[in-house]
């Protein structure tokens, strides 16, 4: 089995991890020249902003405290994904990162009853240590986790989604034969996928 780690508003996550007071507040980080938000936390989404706005468009409710907008630091997004990233190879068999918020976790050798444990548990070590929150995501295959990890993050009053076989095609995507005929018979009559938010 593999996971998907992915770091939940992973630039808003880093700068709230020295500002505290910004939890549950809304909170954006712009592009490089301050242009555009290229972050938003979910309360900021709440609000209507969508990723991409030009910075100058929310420049009122900066003033009235409404929202907060960071200057990016790269620099310190990157010391922070490194950090994730060793407690992910520290408590799992194996890691593959795929971009500064999201990492590969190999999940073998744990039986299908275990997963879910080692999941929650390896997102636990994460907080712990690093402070930023993610969800995971985990299925036989990378796809699967990734469509797993989205569901956990549409479904965020349950903490956890395992869709079953027959569920279609998530919206937006083209389910090719290659894509989604490959998963095994023992595998279709079992959830294909688990996730954590």
């Amino acid at each position: 089995m593999i996971a998907i780690v992915d770091c939940n508003s992973f630039y808003v996550s880093c700068e709230r991890l020295f500002k505290p007071h910004l939890n549950g507040q809304p909170v954006g980080v712009m592009s490089n020249n301050d242009g555009c938000v290229i972050a938003l936390s979910n309360e900021l989404k709440a609000l209507g902003v969508k990723m991409g706005i030009p910075a100058h468009y929310l420049k009122e409710q900066v003033a009235r405290g409404e929202i907060t907008l960071f200057s990016s630091n790269y620099e310190l997004y990157g010391d922070i994904s490194s950090r994730v990233q060793a407690v992910l190879e520290e408590f799992s068999a194996g890691i593959d990162p795929y971009s500064i918020d999201e990492c590969w976790v190999n999940f073998d050798g744990f039986a299908p009853g275990q997963l879910e444990d080692h999941a929650r548990e390896l997102r636990r070590q994460v907080k712990q240590y690093t402070g930023i929150p993610v969800s995971i995501g985990v299925a036989p295959t990378r796809t699967l986790a990734k469509v797993a990890n989205r569901a956990a993050k549409k479904i965020r009053r349950t903490g956890r989604a395992a869709p079953g076989p027959d569920t279609p095609a998530p919206a937006g995507t083209a389910p090719s034969r290659g894509h989604w005929t490959h998963v095994s018979e023992k595998q279709r009559s079992q959830p294909w996928g688990s996730s954590l938010y």
